[in-house]
């Protein structure tokens, strides 16, 4: 076909297209090219038709992809050539919103972080947005969090209230605007409006912002809301008002998160990779985990020493909503920025749960009437690691490989839970943002209503429901409770399949499932595990050597208990009560409760049997009296690798001419699971306790054991059933360490390696994996695993 001939196109655009200035991007494109017609936003995404030469079309379905705005993510692009259109158009236009399908599934964008040309503006005493601190414009702000309904049209978000000024009004309109069609876009004039609770009658943004930061130098504590939610501030280095806000929150030793002005500043306080530095300047500016600069450098400054108690590492984020920017530079200086919630609660989300459950907490309410209609926690990565994937991040759409025969819900797992839906003949997964530790109401409560929004926003139905095996946990009763047919996945056989999909690929692996709990299909607590998988079934095929332990919370917050009962394991017929009284671990430890729980275990009562690679890094932990009490979810086993990584540093852990501890490894015969058997090594660490060796050498010599183990046997597996691939998962990768030195162990050993990137290798994964399996049981499709039987 000639190039100048005249033709008509309809492209079909789906994916993350909606809230992020794509109709303007669109638009401007068709008038460089001198095309006429019109795009508009629906609920399957957006839908341009174009018309001019042919040349002209086929550059401007190139540049669509190429030059797509910077939070965009196009999943399919799909042009189609149609009749021409009889009254000949004589411009582009943007049309309003409309609905394609009965069925409505578009992708909605994530919360954007502040961008430098609003940065700018509000900085500029000249311009009209001048220390207004709810700027937006298409590049940044608000859109998840505030979206009621699709498409993303203002009248369907929580602006709705707020009609646009004039000035507002003609920006929106003005296709060479940076705010045309940008749907929060708002001034001080008719946008939402800031208030402080020490001065309620008080209006100016700037004497507000100058308040909240007065207050804060005060040594007070400020509740701030933000995008997603409420955080709770104190100044940073003013260690009164860090112990203070402990205190308030019962949150003794968890560390938290600093907000720095700038990067600059950061820079002061920690160490950041190129990598750490560009995570934080990307649009979902998430916190990022650093390490602390050495006290020896001379140029290195450091915040109070309860921000982060005994840790090497510091949480730094950087100010992503006009509101953080203005109160950070006001104040200057760092922040403490922690979630605004009582412990173990979601976090407040409207200024009236905040006055009501933080009013013991905070001193002042730095608030604003722009309602959150999602609450979503700031996300947390560590170097290529995600630990929480939440604002910025959700809700992205994941691929699945294949589409799905049906509609499914997965509804995780009962720790760090996060939700999924699929779609009946589409490839996209849903995953949601982090809803928390479901061990109470409100956070299930908060879980329900998200999956109503989700269900409501994307017109997903689900026919099926994947739950955990867990009969105990919350979302797996709720799922019990509910019309659609149920699916149960196996906890570690999820987590292998998450690491599967994020790598693209169902093929075969050997599944290497490492965390602190999950029901396994003989009713133990399974934990430390490998498995030959695929998306449909698994084989387990060896795991670590099983243990009695006390049974309830108690354990957990005291692992004294755990190490006593690996103890009773390696010495059956010594008095453990006597024998070992000497070690730390047991110092402050009442003798009769020793022997309570010698009891108990002797007698299996209150006790359950586990597999579990989480709780032997508790119990080394223990031990070695590195944790005595446990504060928050995994404290023991972060503070084991912290002596590992501290001691490398000051020299207390040194390694020279030390050797790993050996763990038993059992021959893994088809039809029969290996052990690795860890008696061997806590005889090991006891020896080395009473000859003096320092905690953090100890450390060292469980870690690289544990590695040695876990790859030797791997190895033996992949020969047996001829599997080249192993997915790493479970939330013992995130010990940096143990993710590390085992991949290159396997990679040694001429393995192929999957470990997550974008996705948590955590619990926050769970629900994605139940989904894929869920779909094959579904699909009806055979599993190649039962070749093994």
């Amino acid at each position: 076909m000639a190039s100048h001939e005249r033709k008509r196109l309809r492209v079909e655009i789906s994916g993350t297209v909606q809230g992020v200035g794509f109709r303007p991007f669109v638009y401007r494109l068709a008038q460089k090219a001198s095309l006429v017609g019109f795009v508009f936003n629906h609920d399957q995404g957006v839908t341009a038709e174009v018309e001019g030469s042919s040349a002209a079309l086929e550059r401007f379905v190139a540049d669509i992809r190429v030059y797509a705005p910077p939070a965009a993510h196009i999943s399919s692009l799909d042009a189609q050539e149609i009749p021409l259109v009889l009254d000949q158009e004589s411009v582009f236009s943007i049309r309003p919103s409309g609905q394609t399908s009965s069925e409505k599934f578009v992708a909605i964008s994530p919360d954007l972080a502040l961008c430098e040309e609003c940065r700018s503006e509000i900085w500029n005493p000249h311009n009209r947005r001048y220390f207004y601190p709810f700027t937006n414009c298409t590049n940044c702000g608000p859109r998840f969090s505030i979206i009621r309904d699709v498409p993303y049209d203002r009248p369907l978000t929580t602006m709705a209230q707020f009609e646009m000024c004039v000035d507002c009004q003609a920006e929106y309109d003005d296709p060479a605007d940076r705010r045309f069609h940008a749907q929060p876009n708002a001034c001080a004039r008719c946008g939402p409006q800031l208030s402080f609770s020490e001065i309620p009658a008080e209006r100016d943004s700037r004497k507000l912002i100058q308040a909240a930061a007065a207050l804060l130098r005060s040594g007070q504590i400020l509740a701030l809301k933000g995008i997603g939610g409420f955080h709770l501030a104190c100044d940073a280095l003013n260690e009164n008002a860090v112990q203070k806000l402990r205190q308030r929150k019962t949150r003794e030793f968890k560390p938290f998160a600093v907000m720095f002005g700038t990067l600059d500043a950061a820079r002061r306080y920690v160490e950041l990779s190129s990598g750490d530095e560009q995570a934080l300047r990307t649009p979902a500016a998430p916190i990022v985990l650093a390490r602390k600069r050495a006290s020896a450098d001379t140029s290195a400054l450091s915040v109070a020493a309860s921000v982060a108690p005994e840790n090497h590492e510091l949480g730094v984020l950087l100010p992503y909503s006009p509101l953080h920017e203005l109160l950070l530079n006001v104040f200057e200086g760092p922040l403490v920025m922690t979630s605004g919630n009582r412990s173990d609660e979601p976090i407040c989300q409207t200024n009236e749960q905040a006055l009501k459950i933080l009013k013991d907490i905070a001193d002042g309410f730095l608030l604003h009437d722009r309602e959150i209609h999602v609450r979503c926690d700031d996300s947390v990565l560590r170097g290529e690691t995600v630990f929480r994937r939440s604002r910025g991040f959700a809700p992205q759409a994941v691929a699945s490989p294949e589409a799905f025969s049906s509609s499914i819900l997965g509804v995780g797992a009962e720790l760090k839970n996060t939700f999924c839906l699929s779609r009946a003949g589409r490839r996209d997964m849903l995953l949601s943002h982090h809803i928390g530790d479901l061990e109470n109401l409100s956070t299930l409560e908060s879980f329900e209503n998200g999956i109503d929004h989700f269900k409501k926003i994307f017109g997903i139905e689900p026919a099926w429901i994947a739950h955990d095996l867990h009969p105990d946990y919350l979302n797996t009763k709720w799922a019990l409770q509910q019309t659609q047919k149920l699916i149960g996945v196996q906890h570690h056989h999820a987590h292998t399949v998450a690491c599967m999909l994020e790598n693209g690929s169902l093929e075969p692996v050997i599944g290497l499932a490492l965390d602190g709990t999950g029901f396994g299909t003989d009713g133990a607590i399974w934990g430390g595990e490998l498995l030959v998988a695929d998306a449909r079934d698994f084989l387990r095929v060896g795991h670590l050597k099983r243990v009695q332990l006390p049974a309830g919370n108690a354990a957990l917050k005291r692992p004294w208990m755990l190490a006593q009962a690996y103890l009773k394991e390696v010495f059956p017929a010594s008095d453990c009560n006597k024998e070992f009284a000497e070690l730390t671990c047991f110092s402050a430890v009442q003798q009769s409760d020793r022997v309570l729980l010698s009891q108990l275990l002797d007698k299996k009562l209150r006790t359950y049997p586990s597999s579990s690679c989480g709780r032997l890094f508790d119990a080394v932990s223990a031990l070695t009296g590195i944790v005595r009490e446990v504060h928050y979810e995994g404290q023991a086993a972060i503070e084991l690798e912290r002596a590992l990584q501290t001691g490398a540093a000051d020299r207390s852990g040194d390694r020279s001419g030390a050797k790993a501890y050996v763990f038993e490894i059992g021959v893994p015969e088809l039809k029969r699971p290996a052990e690795i058997d860890w008696r061997p090594i806590l005889q090991d660490i006891v020896n080395d306790l009473r000859s003096g060796t320092a905690p953090a050498l100890i450390s060292w010599k469980f870690h690289e054991g544990l590695v040695r183990a876990f790859a030797d046997l791997t190895a033996q597996i992949s020969t047996l059933y001829h599997i080249s691939t192993v997915a790493l998962s479970g939330g013992c990768f995130l010990n940096e360490f143990l993710r590390r030195r085992l991949t290159n162990e396997l990679r040694q050993r001429g393995l192929k390696v999957l470990v997550p990137r974008a996705l948590s290798p955590g619990d926050g994964s769970i629900a994605l994996g139940q989904v894929i399996v869920a779909d094959q049981i579904v699909k009806g499709k055979s599993s190649c695993v039962w070749q093994y039987q």
